[in-house]
């Protein structure tokens, strides 16, 4: 790993692109790009009718209004909290005006305070990063097919087309305790974070989404792999954000 200088001066660059696809009506995707407060997410909302799109944009104007913390700590415990605030929020609706119904979002968030990052997420959109020319996917979707596939039972490839693909087993809104996952690190030098709904990893493989990373434009990033989406007419919502991290002396 190579030496870091501490006293380095840094930026974040950001974009986001979403389209609700060739087959979906309206978009029930939401994104956040926060970098004042170093805050970047995405959210796919579920529950059918309107539902999805409330809960995903109750989800990302939660966490819109969290405040710029001094340390990753601080910070990563105000995102946490406007999620289980939103996690309750979300269930008193689907009690009272869903017709009792489960509605909900996945959510992946990347919190940054200087060069310290953290991802935290619920659901099956994710976060991957690229470093020197390697894409590992920092995310780990919270799905029955993840634990298949954990489990030696069925092969990456062939969950694509599995009858249980669209299913996922947390998300905010879900269950009356929200259950969020984590992982930490510090950014590198030309570090880009990619995050993304499902709609993009259906249609488009890690390969694939590695090699557009490598471009290390944000909007150039976004463009390409929301148009290969589409030319690829998924059937589902897709939105994309890159997040990049660079040394300015």
């Amino acid at each position: 790993m190579p030496d870091m200088n501490r006293n380095a001066q840094f930026t974040w660059r950001s974009a986001f692109s979403s389209d609700p696809g060739p087959r979906r009506p309206a978009n029930e995707d939401a994104w956040l790009d926060a970098a004042e407060i170093g805050v970047w997410a995405v959210a796919d909302g579920m529950g059918g009718h309107d539902a999805g799109q409330v809960a995903s944009r109750m989800v990302i104007d939660a966490l819109g209004n969290v405040r710029k913390m001094a340390t990753q700590v601080g910070l990563v415990e105000h995102v946490k909290q406007r999620l289980n605030d939103i996690n309750r929020g979300l269930r008193e609706i689907g009690k009272s005006q869903f017709d009792g119904r489960t509605i909900g979002s996945t959510v992946a968030v990347l919190c940054a305070v200087d060069r310290q990052v953290v991802c935290l997420w619920a659901g099956d959109s994710r976060i991957y990063r690229m470093r020197g020319g390697h894409l590992i996917q920092m995310t780990k979707d919270h799905s029955p097919l993840e634990e298949l596939i954990d489990e030696g039972l069925i092969n990456r490839k062939d969950a694509k087309n599995h009858r249980l693909s669209n299913v996922i087993t947390r998300a905010i809104g879900a269950d009356d305790t929200l259950d969020l996952d984590s992982r930490s690190g510090d950014a590198q030098d030309g570090d880009v974070f990619l995050l993304c709904t499902d709609g993009l990893n259906k249609v488009v493989s890690d390969d694939e989404i590695g090699q557009t990373l490598l471009a290390g434009d944000c909007q150039e990033i976004v463009k390409a792999l929301v148009h290969l989406s589409l030319v690829r007419k998924v059937s589902d919502n897709v939105t994309v954000g890159a997040v990049r991290f660079d040394e300015t002396n």
